[in-house]
């Protein structure tokens, strides 16, 4: 983003993002709706491009470089695999790897986008089909993510991915994708999650996961430290192959004359939750998300000594008090107001080393 320093950075007030998730169009997410004032990214980036030296060589004699954008995509896709890690192991439950690739960040035309934003936090939902043969509708899994992660992910696909997808399309003749990770060949395969992890773990542990591996190591360390719930609707046998689970029903829901499944879906549901996820749902998968941020030390992240704001279509006019080194964010609009993020009376325990290994 050709942004450096400290006084350059900024944040999105997400807290301030409105995202309607029962709006199906096509191209549609919470980057294009018009009052967030997130739609200027491409025009900021653009700004910020022809006012750095590095930027200025990617554009030379009124043509794309097209060696140096090959380089810098090539970055991009360094950052976006270090995305994928973070969001597959911060936002709680780990999703299976074709769950998680396959995410898109706008409407596509048959499947609707997995990226939202509620009460400030980015939630990824993935949707899990393998039991639809009984229940008639896929199960649907909320993923919160802390602040900073969120803000990555907010971040990149307000200002970064905008400027990526013209690269694409102008420079490598490539189509744009509703997916977050993807390339000409369509969204990432589990394969490549998989070297991402192997890398990760092999540097940071010393000790070498796969994305089953993983998945398995997480949901056991949840199970242990978080809550016993952790891990809800998966099955313990090694592979990726699952059998439904048994939905075990609510004497309430028994007592209406309808099943559980039918009550949390179906009545008193409100008009702003996504298909298929419930009340209950966000109920259920909030807290063991906040619970796991708590377990990794990544909960109550403040963003203190980051500007925060948002960019307009048309730039802004309204320019923050913050100094003018710092006015030149996107869209000179930046809000003085910081996020906020509510506090919850979680504990979570300490535990050793030995019983983590114990865990696993």
């Amino acid at each position: 983003m050709w942004v450096y320093g400290r006084e350059g950075r900024f944040t999105i007030a997400l807290d301030k993002v409105e995202d309607d998730v029962t709006f199906t169009k096509r191209g549609i997410s919470f980057i294009s709706k018009s009052g967030n004032g997130l739609g200027g990214g491409l025009k900021w980036i653009l700004q910020q491009m022809q006012q750095s030296e590095a930027g200025r060589k990617l554009y030379i004699r009124g043509a794309w470089h097209a060696r140096r954008v090959r380089r810098y995509i090539r970055r991009i896709n360094v950052f976006l695999e270090l995305l994928l890690f973070v969001v597959h192991t911060t936002g709680g439950q780990p999703a299976r790897g074709t769950e998680i690739t396959s995410c898109r960040h706008r409407n596509g035309f048959l499947q609707d986008r997995n990226i939202f934003v509620m009460d400030g936090q980015v939630v990824f939902v993935t949707r899990y089909h393998k039991s639809q043969s009984l229940f008639d509708a896929p199960k649907v899994i909320p993923r919160f993510l802390p602040g900073k992660v969120g803000q990555l992910v907010a971040l990149y696909l307000a200002y970064v991915l905008p400027f990526r997808e013209r690269l694409a399309e102008q420079v490598q003749r490539c189509e744009r994708s509703d997916y977050v990770w993807a390339d000409e060949h369509g969204p990432w395969e589990t394969d490549r999650l998989t070297r991402i992890i192997v890398t990760q773990s092999s540097t940071a542990l010393n000790n070498r996961l796969t994305t089953l591996e993983y998945r398995h190591a997480a949901i056991a360390i949840g199970r242990e430290f978080i809550d016993g719930s952790f891990g809800a609707g998966t099955q313990d046998e090694v592979g990726e192959v699952e059998e439904p689970e048994v939905e075990v029903d609510s004497p309430l829901e028994m007592s209406a004359g309808r099943t559980g499944f039918i009550g949390a879906n179906r009545y008193g549901v409100p008009s702003d939750i996504i298909k298929h996820l419930s009340i209950r749902s966000l109920k259920t998968f909030r807290p063991l998300s906040e619970a796991w941020h708590r377990w990794l030390g990544v909960a109550g992240e403040d963003l203190k000594g980051e500007n925060t704001g948002s960019a307009g279509a048309d730039g802004g006019a309204q320019a923050a008090k913050v100094g003018r080194k710092h006015a030149r964010g996107p869209s000179d609009a930046f809000s003085t107001q910081l996020l906020s993020r509510k506090k919850k009376r979680l504990e979570v325990r300490e535990c050793s080393d030995e019983e983590i290994k114990r865990a696993m």
